[in-house]
């Protein structure tokens, strides 16, 4: 509007009309758009945003509000739900428009909540629930470094008991390190007395 006023009063004061939108950086076309909607009394402007051509429509809104009340407790997600709704014929969208409209309506997924605690399995009745009566070993690979590392860990106390890290992963490593963890703990004497002299090495 106050370009419109400003060229105005330039083209008054003997500007030409190119003159002036040229001067107010206001291209002309636009300037003479305006000028005729002054002459109507329409330079109002008009509400933001128009009709969007994609937009889903009442129906397709009212088929997502359906099957979120059917499968919300089965698919718990509006990613999981857009799909459920193209399997099903009943809406095409995407997992956005759908969550756009569940929130508009404030529907959310809700987790189902565990009513009964897990029961701790048991130990075997073989295995004595002491240290070093079970170990576990889990090797970590370091692909940047080309390299691996095996650890050993006690299941009872968690200790982590010995571990040997290098670019080899063979039977050679494995029998290191446990022979490792043995020799740390003070195992190695305990076994060659119960199995007589054989070598552990």
């Amino acid at each position: 509007m106050q370009l419109l006023r400003g060229a105005t009063s330039i083209n008054e004061a003997d500007w030409s009309v190119t003159s002036a939108c040229s001067y107010l950086g206001l291209p002309k076309r636009r300037f003479e758009r305006w000028r005729r909607r002054s002459v109507t009394g329409d330079l109002a402007d008009s509400a933001p945003g128009g009709n969007r051509v994609h937009q889903i429509t009442p129906a397709e809104q009212a088929e997502i509000l359906s099957v979120f009340k059917t499968w919300a407790e089965v698919d718990r997600s509006h990613r999981k739900l857009a799909h459920r709704g193209s399997w099903l014929n009943r809406f095409w969208c995407s997992p956005v428009t759908v969550r756009r409209v569940l929130d508009r309506h404030d529907l959310r997924f809700h987790t189902v909540k565990r009513t009964t605690k897990r029961e701790k399995r048991p130990w075997p009745q073989w295995v004595e629930e002491a240290p070093n009566r079970v170990w576990i070993y889990d090797t970590t690979h370091w692909s940047a470094a080309g390299a691996a590392t095996t650890v050993i860990e006690d299941v009872v106390t968690h200790k982590w008991v010995a571990d040997i890290t290098s670019v080899d992963e063979t039977s050679i490593e494995s029998h290191a390190v446990f022979t490792r963890a043995l020799r740390d703990e003070g195992l190695i004497e305990h076994i060659k007395t119960r199995n007589g002299d054989n070598d552990t090495g």
